[in-house]
């Protein structure tokens, strides 16, 4: 499969399987317990600001936007992601739980509606190696960060 033809698909995977999925009794506390007990989403939020603007690239279900924000209610944070049916899973927890510092937006990495060094902090995790061009997915993420703020990216092999 070519890098051409393999974002689609993903894409299309993706509608049809949101993930991570939500439970139906997922609530705000519940989210917070389950990520709190990873050791990677624990730090991140120890290590952001509590007023920091943050961007999730790729953001997928939301739920480490949806973390960001319940555990940093001062943070402002931006989850964009391509995928509808995951981006409504986010919404929908966002709304039920109230999240008021969370957004989400349709927007693949190549056209983020965020202005260049705008954030704090910004994350894509297993996204940009899933794009058509990787190095430019990655570049683009990257210029979301300001001077001084930093970038988490994640790989995993396809």
């Amino acid at each position: 499969m070519t890098a051409e033809t393999k974002a689609p698909q993903v894409t299309a995977f993706y509608e049809r399987n949101p993930f991570p999925g939500y439970m139906p009794a997922d609530d705000a506390a519940a989210l917070l317990d389950r990520c709190r007990t990873s050791p990677f989403l624990d730090g991140l939020d120890r290590a952001i600001e509590p007023d920091a603007t943050v961007l999730d690239a790729g953001c997928g279900t939301g739920q480490i936007s949806n973390f960001l924000g319940l555990a940093g209610p001062r943070r402002r944070v931006l989850g964009a992601d391509l995928c509808t049916a995951s981006l409504q899973a986010a919404e929908g927890f966002r709304a039920r739980a109230r999240v008021p510092n969370v957004q989400v937006v349709a927007c693949g990495l190549f056209a983020l509606p965020a202005p260049e060094q705008r954030f704090h902090v910004v994350t894509s995790r297993g996204v940009v190696h899933h794009t058509p061009d990787p190095s430019r997915a990655t570049a683009q993420v990257a210029r979301r960060v300001r001077p001084g703020g930093v970038l988490v990216l994640g790989f995993y092999e396809s």
